[in-house]
């Protein structure tokens, strides 16, 4: 079997000062934790909002992609949360600056339901960022011994899962150097 790669783009690094322009042109943080990916039910972006809520994880979350009707029900689950403020949504990100888009990352998380094959965790890795994603489907094709997996469905595993890594360098250096491999 020969799985699908990805741009070799995703693989060079990216300077400081191109990402620190980038997140201006977006403004959003300076790190934050990723999902990228079109906003609809299966890709499961609620789950990981409450995850963090959950969790009380004071961490930014960056939440970007293609919107579908599926961005009401995430805007009306959070409009009575505070921590709303510490979520962004972003949805017309440029295919060139995906590469700063993930490098700006901290932790990719990906609680997918359901992939063909899961693009965005190879291209988290090749990024250089820790993946979080979903056991089941094709998630262990993808992300191999360089990811960390739980059930898209239990936001409690999520957000513990979650918080170890941002609370963890030594882990997430790990994962990138697995990831990178």
């Amino acid at each position: 079997v020969v799985y699908q790669s990805c741009d070799p783009v995703f693989r060079k690094p990216i300077s400081e000062e191109t990402k620190s322009e980038f997140r201006k042109k977006y403004n959003l943080p300076d790190q934050y934790v990723l999902f990228l990916g079109t906003i609809e039910k299966r890709k499961n972006a609620l789950s990981l909002i409450k995850a963090f809520l959950n969790e009380n994880i004071d961490f930014p979350l960056v939440i970007a992609g293609k919107t579908t009707n599926y961005i009401t029900e995430l805007n009306d689950f959070l409009s009575d949360y505070p921590a709303r403020k510490r979520i962004f949504f972003r949805h017309n990100i440029e295919n060139s600056d995906l590469p700063s888009l993930y490098q700006s990352a901290i932790v990719f998380v990906y609680p997918s339901v359901f992939e063909g094959f899961g693009i965005p965790i190879l291209e988290a890795l090749n990024s250089g960022v820790p993946v979080l994603t979903s056991t089941g489907s094709c998630f262990t094709e993808t992300g191999g011994d360089a990811a960390m997996y739980c059930d898209p469905y239990n936001t409690q595993q999520i957000g513990s899962t979650l918080a170890m890594l941002l609370n963890n360098k030594d882990i997430r250096e790990s994962m990138i150097d697995k990831g990178l491999r």
